[in-house]
């Protein structure tokens, strides 16, 4: 009896160590499953940002270029504006000589 009982205590304690083991197996592999999950996750998050970076520098090329472009447009307006400015005060100068001469002509006869 005692050795029936000992046989059975052995199979009871071989079992649970089994199922220790067993248990330990499957936490490892949910472990590894769980490590390989966010491994996968980071690489593809990774990808995400270099494509994130690129249209970045690429958008800010673009604007660069635009702000440039801008810049080259308001010179050449600011610069036709001047010269609208000196057409303008040229043309009252001409128009006031030409008074005065009208006028000088007008008091000689």
């Amino acid at each position: 009896m005692f050795i029936l009982g000992g046989i059975s205590m052995f199979n009871k304690r071989g079992k649970k160590k089994s199922q220790e083991k067993g248990k330990l197996m499957d936490n490892k592999k949910y472990k590894l499953m769980i490590k390989e999950e966010i491994i996968r996750k980071l690489i593809e998050k990774e990808e995400v940002l270099k494509n994130v970076e690129g249209e970045l520098l690429e958008n800010k090329k673009l604007a660069q270029e635009k702000d440039n472009l801008s810049k080259e447009y308001l010179g050449r307006l600011e610069r036709l504006q001047a010269d609208f400015e000196n057409y303008k005060k040229r043309q009252e100068k001409k128009k006031k000589e030409f008074i005065e001469f009208a006028n000088e002509e007008l008091l000689n006869d």
